[in-house]
């Protein structure tokens, strides 16, 4: 899959923008803060309509309007030229493909793979649980519609049970009815997570030792908050801590305390691992994503660096191009083109981005 051109309207702070994207290599540069990354969350947007960097919708709208739109021209593997338009409000999504109206969210989420990197990724090492479990879920979302289905099922009724705990402790034929559903649905998480994350490690795995080498042996790991298997036994359990939960109002153990864990050589990498190894698994990571989603999907996902090529080192900027296949579009930002990054084989297209406008520098540098 490759863009060939993006339009934004009201998006953050762009209030318009018409953006050929047809080379395959193509480098955003501009000082902070002036719209770079607000172009690689729109582009982004596409394959699990969420942001990488808000987890608010009406964050995305330019401030001062009510409605902002994204539309996409791409070339696709499956679908031909495809148009896709997107209508941002702030509580509401419309989806067109080619003007027809997409009318389930999940028959659309994964379509369009997009895999970002950025500085935020080492967060996923160091940061909280929170950040990890959202990494994972929404890998697995974006390729499979029916963990989605089960994921909005699961926290639809952890929010219903949540609000119970709050409001009406007391009403215990419906906390036990919400219960119910958060069993099922949790049952189906484990089972997917447990299949999913093996892939995923794979693909993880080989990308770090192509860096590392063989002396480093990377291991990531799903870890379930309860060790539980059957309905049943989250039923029991739900109905067995109502009262602790009843105290803090908040249902405290399940699935969504869930975490994944990455090792080298047996020892958490968060704890033990030099600030060059954690960079290198937090690239191993995404390239990962890059392979799962292209396997999953039989598309190319195109490849979006946030302001990270200038700060890589030349190692590691190697190891990121050395982990790409050939034929994968990389749209790139920075504060300034790291004419390192070119190559004999990589010509690009370099636009200026100054307060949420666009220009074109030059095409086809090599």
């Amino acid at each position: 899959m490759r863009f060939l051109g993006v339009k934004l309207q009201a998006f953050r702070n762009v209030s318009f923008a018409d953006l050929n994207l047809e080379q395959e290599r193509i480098f955003f540069e501009g000082d902070n803060a002036q719209g770079k990354s607000n172009l690689m969350e729109a582009l982004g947007f596409i394959t699990a309509l969420r942001s990488f960097r808000s987890k608010h919708q009406k964050l995305l709208l330019k401030e001062g309007d009510s409605e902002a739109q994204i539309a996409y021209t791409l070339e696709h593997e499956r679908l031909g030229e495809t148009l896709v338009r997107i209508v941002l409000k702030p509580d509401l999504k419309e989806i067109y493909i080619d003007e027809n109206k997409v009318e389930r969210f999940s028959d659309f989420v994964g379509l369009f793979p997009t895999v970002v990197f950025c500085t935020q990724d080492m967060q996923l090492l160091r940061g909280t649980p929170s950040l990890r479990r959202r990494f994972f879920d929404l890998t697995l979302s974006a390729m499979d519609a029916e963990y989605l289905q089960v994921l909005q099922s699961y926290f639809r009724a952890l929010h219903s049970r949540n609000r119970l705990l709050k409001e009406n402790a007391g009403d215990v034929r419906s906390l036990a009815a919400f219960e119910r559903v958060l069993a099922s649905s949790a049952c189906l998480l484990i089972e997917r997570r447990k299949a999913e994350v093996d892939t995923l490690a794979n693909y993880l795995i080989e990308a770090y030792a192509s860096m590392a080498g063989k002396d480093e042996a990377l291991a990531f790991t799903y870890q379930a908050d309860l060790a539980l298997s059957t309905e049943a036994e989250f039923v029991e359990f739900w109905e067995r801590t109502r009262q602790r939960d009843q105290l803090t109002k908040v249902t405290q153990r399940g699935p969504h305390r869930d975490d994944v864990l990455f090792k080298i050589n047996g020892k958490a990498v968060q704890d033990y691992a030099s600030e060059g190894q954690q960079r290198s698994v937090a690239i191993a990571l995404k390239l990962g994503q890059v392979a799962y989603f292209r396997e999953k999907s039989g598309v190319a996902p195109v490849v979006l660096a946030d302001d990270i090529l200038g700060e890589l080192d030349g190692s590691r900027r190697k190891q990121f191009w050395a982990g790409l296949d050939e034929d994968l579009q990389v749209i790139a930002t920075g504060t300034a083109f790291p004419e390192t990054i070119a190559s004999a084989r990589d010509a690009w297209s370099r636009f200026c981005v100054t307060d949420g406008s666009f220009s074109l520098l030059e095409s086809l540098v090599v």
